[in-house]
């Protein structure tokens, strides 16, 4: 069973990154503290794997060329860019960014106002996150 994470800056259309799937295997009662938590952790446990992974050279298929030109950048791996993530600090600075009114978030369709505020997330939910400010470069 799976959520669903989806991120999109205010005022666009196109998200921010393709919609992915995250594991949640039951339903769970817990504040938006503790599920914005769960969500940075397994980001930071995918950017590792990700810079892992493009540090092997790989063929790329059709698929993932046309992606790449999408995004207007293809890579076929090679890359040992090593940039070190501390996840109790991307934790941290999530937390605050949604404290200090940096990004919304909606559950099942529903914004969460608090970091206390208790939420459902069931298997098949989904999750929004909306940035109302857009970062440096980007």
């Amino acid at each position: 069973s799976r959520v669903r994470i989806e991120a999109k800056l205010a005022g666009q259309r196109k998200g921010l990154f393709k919609p992915r799937e995250f594991e949640w295997p039951e339903t769970k009662v817990m504040p938006l503290s503790a599920v914005i938590t769960e969500v940075v952790r397994d980001e930071v446990e995918q950017f590792h794997r990700r810079q892992t992974e493009n540090r092997l050279l790989r063929v790329l298929n059709p698929d993932q060329i046309a992606d790449g030109v999408e995004r207007g950048k293809i890579t076929s791996g090679g890359s040992d860019l090593d940039q070190p993530v501390d996840g109790d600090q991307a934790i941290s600075t999530a937390l605050q960014a949604f404290a200090d009114g940096f990004y919304f978030v909606f559950v099942d369709g529903q914004q969460i106002d608090t970091l206390d505020q208790q939420v459902t997330v069931a298997p098949n939910s989904t999750l929004l996150f909306i940035r109302l400010v857009p970062l440096a470069g980007g």
